[in-house]
């Protein structure tokens, strides 16, 4: 009965707008009772797209505050450090790379992206910071000692 008084003959009210369309003008939304969203398609498309804009200029007007909020968020939940605690590892090993003692070269976003976190992957104990290069390297060789020794090997024989 209320299906019947809010969608007559193939067409809809939007909840937005106002106007009634036609039920091809609604996205399909299985939550709701008619299996069709509240709002037509083309309301659905601009709010959407005001609000990007809005979060867009939000984040760009306070990148001080949300990064670092965001940044503390990303290492308690990946290695259980604060972001407190990240920049005391950085500032002993003065903002450089453990391994290579380089600093970070890689950008993301066209930003500089931090040292990388390195960290047991069995007991999950944090070891120290690495840059990009050395952080991959030591994935790909799934730091097996013997097969680094042979690398190491490789390079001294071909490099006289």
């Amino acid at each position: 009965m209320l299906k019947e008084t809010l969608v007559k003959n193939g067409k809809k009210k939007c909840g937005r707008c106002k106007k009634i369309k036609f039920l091809t003008d609604f996205p399909k939304d299985r939550c709701t009772y008619d299996g069709y969203s509240c709002h037509c398609k083309k309301c659905r498309h601009n709010w959407k797209m005001e609000h990007k804009d809005y979060y867009r200029q939000y984040r760009e007007n306070n990148k001080a505050t949300i990064l670092p909020k965001q940044k503390d968020c990303d290492l308690r939940k990946k290695f259980g450090i604060t972001l407190e605690q990240f920049n005391q590892i950085l500032e002993e090993q003065n903002g450089v790379c453990a391994i290579c003692g380089k600093k970070e070269t890689r950008v993301c976003r066209g930003t500089k992206c931090r040292l990388s976190v390195d960290h047991n992957h069995e007991t999950g104990k944090i070891r120290e910071l690495l840059c990009s290069n050395c952080n991959v390297m030591l994935a790909k060789c799934d730091e097996n000692i013997e097969w680094l020794d042979k690398i190491k090997n490789y390079i001294i024989k071909h490099s006289q």
